[in-house]
């Protein structure tokens, strides 16, 4: 008999914890700032940069492991990342892993040294639903106020 309640409590806590892991992962999600042209040292420099605010809503720790950047045809377009960058928009620590526990800034410059353009930005991360989007397109602003 207590070799059967044991077993029951067992089985009680391991329904338990699956209950409460499910629970963590329901609230897993990054969001994402609006994507901007930053304020360089060189200006010129500015539209072959875009920054953008990267939220973890999640009550624990996310990881960017890539970034990917597709021009408006959907060709992948060569670029760097990373959390910081230099006075002209060089990042520091390309492609390394970025952690986001509350908010982090994300900077991703083209590696060609063109305008950035409307371009999507596809962000891998260490939650395992799909990758977070972006969309960046230049005439946004200046459509919408027109």
């Amino acid at each position: 008999m207590s070799a059967a309640f044991a077993g029951w409590i067992g089985y009680r806590n391991y329904w338990i914890n699956s209950q409460n892991q499910e629970d963590a992962k329901a609230d897993e999600r990054i969001l994402a700032g609006v994507p901007v042209n930053p304020s360089l040292d060189h200006h010129a420099h500015s539209r072959c940069v875009l920054q953008c605010t990267l939220v973890n809503k999640s009550k624990r720790k996310a990881v960017v492991s890539r970034v990917d950047v597709y021009d408006r045809k959907g060709e992948r377009v060569p670029a760097a990342w990373s959390n910081e960058i230099s006075s002209v928009g060089n990042p520091k620590e390309v492609g390394e892993l970025i952690s986001i526990t509350d908010a982090v800034t994300l900077f991703v410059r083209r590696s060609d040294g063109k305008d950035m353009g409307e371009v999507t930005l596809k962000v891998f991360h260490s939650f395992p639903d799909s990758p977070l989007v972006i969309k960046f397109d230049p005439l946004r602003d200046f459509l919408r106020d027109s």
